[in-house]
């Protein structure tokens, strides 16, 4: 969407992509949050401690920066701001 579309908003995904993983009754495969952020995602529902701790594991490895994660935090804010005008 980014770089074919040049969109500039939030990206959320999905309830039925982002299901929990350990759920039998997704017919989609378990989704991965860091390749998701990575790829552009800006907000995963419905999001786990999995998840969480998926994060905190690449931030620890330094393969996840926080200015990354916040620079996709900032989509968030951004959309929450502009629907409280």
């Amino acid at each position: 969407m980014r770089n074919e579309w040049n969109f500039t908003g939030l990206i959320m995904s999905d309830w039925s992509i982002s299901f929990n993983p350990q759920s039998k009754y997704s017919i989609y495969p378990p989704q991965n949050v860091f390749d998701n952020i990575i790829g552009g995602n800006n907000l995963m529902m419905p999001g786990s401690n999995i998840d969480y701790n998926y994060l905190i594991e690449k931030l620890n490895q330094k393969v996840l920066t926080r200015d990354f994660l916040l620079r996709c935090a900032s989509k968030v804010y951004d959309t929450i701001e502009l629907l409280n005008k």
